[in-house]
């Protein structure tokens, strides 16, 4: 037989594997940095907009960006500049690690989830009607991942009671979005496609469908023609190494 090991990679990451007679996808996270294209708010807004009755909108134009001096940021409708650099002025949307318009959902087989943050990007999979696979993660990444799904669910939910935003996606239609330089637009359009954040009810209706393992059980694929085991995968609180066997 044959067998193979995958490893615990970053959350940014995920590796389709063919495997025999399975397709297997290792772990389905979230691309965070993609969030760093959104012009924040933070606890000063919430606060501005308690004492001021006012929308986080005035508050934001009035902040100065990080190492700007005195220079104030301009908005130009969902889109604000800071210095050189530009920013998305509305609700922040997700990207996957990997694109998952890539993939033929249908055909995988199963997912394997080598740790807690590289299974938040999974409801995006599991919730597609195409998708017929099974998933598995250690026991403890499914408790984490729950509390962080939920912390993404209720930041999603509190930003769109404080900024009163237009459609989160509005920003992509816009005829500012041309008007962006070149590099700029690239990088926000570059990727994974964007996609809203997912409800919380789709988030615990994927969680249902992971199977908890513990270290060193083992489960059959393809009607037993692979077998996968899960090990400790070093440090990470729910992170294990898949051996594959066929």
């Amino acid at each position: 037989g044959m067998k193979l090991l995958l490893a615990q990679g970053s959350a940014s990451q995920s590796f389709l594997v063919k495997f025999r007679k399975s397709t297997i996808l290792l772990d389905c996270g979230l691309d965070l940095s993609s969030l760093q294209n959104f012009f924040p708010i933070n606890e000063a807004d919430t606060n501005y907009i308690a004492r001021n009755g006012t929308t986080a909108q005035s508050k934001r134009q009035r902040c100065s960006p990080p190492n700007s001096g005195d220079k104030q940021p301009s908005s130009s409708g969902p889109f604000v500049q800071c210095g050189d650099d530009f920013y998305i002025n509305s609700e922040p949307l997700l990207k996957t690690a990997v694109d998952l318009q890539d993939i033929d959902i249908s055909a995988v087989d199963a997912v394997l989830i080598s740790a807690p943050a590289n299974l938040l990007g999974l409801p995006f999979l599991t919730e597609h009607a195409a998708f017929r696979g099974k998933v598995f993660a250690l026991e403890p990444a499914i408790v984490v991942a729950r509390h962080w799904m939920e912390e993404l669910v209720a930041a999603s939910k509190a930003y769109r009671s404080l900024a009163k935003s237009a459609t989160p996606a509005g920003w992509m239609r816009s005829a500012a979005l041309q008007q962006l330089p070149a590099l700029v637009r690239e990088r926000l359009m570059a990727g994974p496609a964007w996609r809203a954040p997912y409800s919380l009810a789709e988030a615990l209706h994927c969680l249902a469908r992971v199977k908890g393992l513990h270290h060193g059980q083992e489960v059959a694929l393809s009607g037993g023609v692979v077998r996968v085991t899960p090990y400790a995968g070093g440090a990470t609180l729910g992170g294990a190494c898949w051996e594959l066997v066929g």
